[in-house]
């Protein structure tokens, strides 16, 4: 008995000296107790936010539109040519100089004009309904080379704007700058010149392209309509 309580007593010691190995903690992950004093977000903290942020992008908005202004306003008009047709368009166009070869170069200019409301009688195209309906939606300088018998196409966007110094020509709108206008004014206002001279004679498309005008076919829509529908032969020598 005393033997048996002896080898009681020893595993007993043996158990308490060896150290206690709790359970992983991480396999056990304990729950989250939630936080009462965190303040939860509300619209008027969002409402601020949202605020905030469009706000800042109409502000970032608001300067690049003006940047973009004042970058345009400061470029000079054979430059927005340039970045408006190319750079392969304006040296094209400085190369071939009309006036330095009269008999070799043929300029001249096509301008596509609102016809609506208007007559033609022969030489002009006259209001019958409304002024401003002679607006031009296409204006293009052509030159002609005689010798390689090429064509070199100057397309002018409608909405360029343009100084106008006639004093016939008042801007009664600040949309009176543009050259499609300048054809319209120039009749309008009965000045002492018609819009074609406008164009070609007071230098408007010269002031673009630096090529000189010399011809201005009319080519009117019913023209155009009748070479569609009953297609002819076009000679080489289409300029003599």
């Amino acid at each position: 008995m005393l033997i048996k309580n002896l080898r009681l007593q020893s595993k007993m010691n043996k158990e308490e000296s060896e150290p206690f190995e709790p359970a992983m903690i991480s396999e056990f992950p304990l729950p989250e107790i939630p936080n009462e004093n965190r303040k939860k977000p509300t619209r008027k903290r969002q409402w601020k936010y949202w605020f905030g942020t469009f706000f800042g992008i109409f502000i970032i908005a608001i300067f690049a539109y003006f940047g973009m202004i004042y970058k345009v306003d400061n470029v000079a008009p054979q430059d927005k040519l340039a970045q408006i047709a190319g750079e392969s368009v304006m040296k094209t166009a400085q190369l071939v100089n009309p006036s330095k070869d009269e008999k070799r170069y043929v300029s001249a200019l096509i301008m596509g004009i609102d016809t609506r409301g208007v007559e033609f009688n022969g030489e002009e195209y006259v209001a019958t309904k409304r002024s401003g309906t002679r607006k031009m939606d296409v204006i293009m300088q052509i030159l002609y080379d005689r010798k390689t018998n090429k064509l070199t196409f100057i397309s002018i966007p409608r909405d360029t704007s343009l100084p106008v110094t006639e004093e016939c020509m008042h801007q009664e709108r600040e949309d009176q700058k543009y050259i499609n206008r300048i054809y319209d004014m120039a009749e309008k206002n009965n000045c002492p010149f018609s819009g074609v001279d406008a164009m070609e004679k007071y230098e408007y498309t010269e002031y673009f392209t630096n090529e000189v005008l010399r011809k201005h076919p009319y080519i009117r829509k019913e023209w155009c309509k009748n070479i569609i529908e009953n297609p002819i032969r076009v000679e080489k020598q289409v300029i003599p």
